[in-house]
């Protein structure tokens, strides 16, 4: 179990935890047109400029490692705020970033249909997919402790790259097992996404996966960072206000969107992965209250969650339990969202307008990865 101490945040809807989600908690979401990306249609036509939403401010005119690196400043630096300077104890980091999961899956399909490649350098964009994920694994976090001024234990500090938002489950996981050892007194759980870059909208687009007016089901892109303090509940009864704590995470693989890669045969994961969070649970999950789920849009998403109501929620009478879309208000942000709902769920407790103490949050990839976790209002 791990205790949430402290919560930072920037979103389409704010620059910090607080107006984000009480933004969210208003019904307001910031979907803007881009003019200058647009995607052609089947036929080579122009179509609509494409809808996102986006974080204001802090990342404009930047992609790439430079927009992830600005979003993850800002991010840390409303933990910050929050929580006062990390130096006074051991700290760990994990940042689970978002990586070339969409390029990747692309690429793969284009060289298996040369009509999709269209005539591009196939090795040329393989290429430039590895030398983005060095990158991201060898740089981005360095400097983001660098430009935050933040020092961690070195053997408590790693970065999850080409990770989805099923990545925040091994996140939770590390965290634990090193907090358990004592390896650090207190680690820093991060979040951070942008699907906004003209060539991952330009994949997304050929992959039939965005929403575009040719597409209405599809995704629409989101960017976030999201930082989460967490504790040993035991340290932090010592003296550290708990916002929440997380428990119970488990996560398993299925069958991966078909737009992708061949689907898979077999059942979609996410009941699977519901139940064995529950079985670890006291009360094998029939105090479960809310659901936080990353619905996006996408026709294979909604399917994955209705199995999974037919198989384990409705039987256990949590079928209408009330449900929160985190895509709903932010758009898709990847990697960023298990802590996206973490922070919801912490302010709508602190706020008064969570209607249950108990929730369980489902994450949902396009490559079949399925998690869950549980988190519960502080006692």
């Amino acid at each position: 179990m791990l205790a949430v101490t402290g919560i930072g945040m920037v979103s389409p809807l704010g620059l910090d935890v607080i107006s984000s989600c009480a933004a969210a908690r208003a019904g307001i979401c910031r979907i803007v047109e881009i003019d200058d990306l647009i995607v052609n249609d089947a036929e080579g036509a122009e179509i609509a400029p494409v809808s996102v939403s986006r974080v204001p401010l802090v990342s404009a005119g930047f992609f790439g490692f430079a927009r992830l690196l600005q979003l993850g400043v800002a991010g840390l630096a409303d933990l910050v705020r929050a929580t006062g300077p990390l130096s006074d104890s051991k700290v760990g980091f994990i940042l689970v970033v978002g990586g070339e999961t969409y390029r990747s899956a692309w690429l793969s399909r284009a060289r298996k249909d040369p009509e999709m490649a269209a005539g591009g350098d196939l090795d040329a964009f393989q290429a430039s997919i590895a030398t983005s994920e060095a990158r991201i694994v060898t740089q981005l976090l360095p400097a983001l402790l660098r430009r935050a001024g933040l020092a961690v234990v070195e053997k408590a500090c790693k970065t999850l790259c080409a990770a989805t938002a099923v990545g925040f489950i091994g996140a939770l996981q590390q965290a634990e097992e090193w907090l358990d050892k004592r390896v650090c007194d207190r680690c820093v759980i991060g979040g951070l996404d942008s699907l906004l870059d003209p060539t991952m909208i330009d994949v997304l687009n050929r992959l039939h996966i965005l929403k575009t007016p040719e597409n209405p089901v599809g995704l629409i892109p989101g960017e976030a960072a999201c930082f989460l303090l967490v504790e040993n509940p035991r340290a932090a009864a010592r003296g550290a206000a708990v916002q929440a704590t997380l428990e119970s995470p488990a996560s398993t693989l299925g069958a991966a969107h078909p737009r992708l890669q061949d689907p898979a045969a077999g059942h979609d994961a996410l009941a699977v992965a519901i139940s064995e969070s529950f079985a670890r649970l006291s009360d094998v999950g029939r105090a479960t209250g809310m659901v936080v789920v990353n619905l996006n849009g996408d026709a294979y998403r909604a399917a994955g969650w209705g199995e999974s109501f037919v198989r384990v929620l409705t039987p256990m009478r949590l079928g209408t339990l009330p449900t929160w879309l985190p895509p709903l208000f932010f758009g898709d942000t990847g990697a960023a969202t298990g802590p996206v709902s973490v922070a919801l769920l912490a302010r709508g407790w602190a706020r008064g307008y969570a209607s249950s103490p108990n929730a369980l949050v489902c994450l949902m990839d396009d490559l079949g990865g399925r998690g869950t976790f549980y988190v519960r209002a502080k006692a």
